[in-house]
């Protein structure tokens, strides 16, 4: 009994040790943790060749024809083009101070945003999808996704759809929660199971955004349910969709291999291709000077920080 007793009070202290280092181990995660629901707005870091700048994709100024749709058994949506917007990209209308984006307003001021109005019957696991008129072009190297989102306190969840050109496999991507009031810019990183890269050229993978779609909480009220998008971006790494070598103009510059192109008779078309290729190829290797400039600072920096 004794000895059943020891190992009872070893085992119990063994699980108490483990237990504990867990939930310290839990803890420091989350605190290093990008946060998607409060207010952060993470850009991807630099690593030693990278340069990553914001692209947009799409700024909603002229969204009449996407569309949205509901299973017609749990309700109806719809999409238009309403006016309005974040006041950080237009500018207060109150003040003289210019937004991010004042130069989009048309001739009388205006600027617009995506609308979605909703209608469910009943409460459950529902959904509505928002799709534009067609698949909006990603460039490969993305490294997230951001996009602004007007919402109404609802714990409803966005997710962001993607696929690649060559097949009909769709990725989905968590964008987080709803459960916010008011503009608030929504992002999520792109996973590593999404393909970007592949061995046969070409090597870079384009992706395309298909659709959105609102994932309803059970929880919820049904009933009608309004929010609004604007200013959709992507986070993409220029240095890594781009690759010259002595071949690299048999695919054009919109990535179509030249077997596919109708044959030129006017050797000018080639000359003017290949001139802007070399344009391309010298803004590129300016590039990648300046990240390979940047990562050795880095480098350098952080071994004199080691050293001390």
């Amino acid at each position: 009994m004794k000895k059943i007793g020891l190992i009872l009070f070893a085992t119990i202290i063994m699980g108490t040790i483990i237990a504990v280092g867990y939930l310290l181990a839990a803890a420091t995660s989350d605190a290093s943790a990008p946060e998607n629901f409060n207010g952060a707005d993470p850009f991807p870091s630099w690593s030693s060749l990278q340069w990553v700048e914001l692209l947009e994709l799409e700024d909603f100024e002229n969204c009449e024809s996407w569309q949205a749709k509901t299973p017609s058994d749990i309700g109806y949506s719809q999409a238009k083009k309403v006016a309005g917007g974040p006041r950080i990209l237009y500018g207060d209308p109150n003040s003289t101070s210019d937004g991010l984006r004042d130069d989009r307003r048309d001739g009388h001021g205006m600027y617009y945003c995506l609308g979605i109005k909703e209608w469910t019957y009943t409460r459950g696991f529902t959904w509505t999808e928002i799709t534009p008129p067609q698949p909006i072009l990603i460039p490969s190297g993305c490294k997230a996704i951001y996009m602004w989102v007007c919402g109404r306190n609802y714990r409803h969840h966005m997710e962001v759809w993607v696929k690649t050109k060559k097949d009909n496999y769709e990725y989905k991507i968590d964008m987080g929660s709803m459960n916010f009031k008011g503009w608030k810019r929504m992002w999520a990183y792109l996973p590593d199971h999404v393909p970007q890269y592949q061995k046969h050229v070409p090597q870079f993978i384009t992706l395309y955004i298909t659709r959105f779609v609102i994932r309803h909480d059970p929880d919820e009220p049904n009933g009608v349910y309004y929010c609004y998008f604007d200013d959709l971006d992507a986070a993409v790494d220029l240095l890594a969709h781009k690759e010259y070598y002595d071949g690299s103009d048999m695919i054009n510059t919109s990535g179509v291999e030249r077997f596919e192109e109708d044959t030129p008779t006017d050797p000018q078309v080639i000359t003017d291709e290949r001139i802007l290729m070399d344009q391309e190829r010298s803004e590129y290797e300016k590039m990648l000077r300046k990240a390979e400039e940047k990562a050795s600072g880095k480098s350098s920096s952080t071994s004199q920080t080691g050293g001390q």
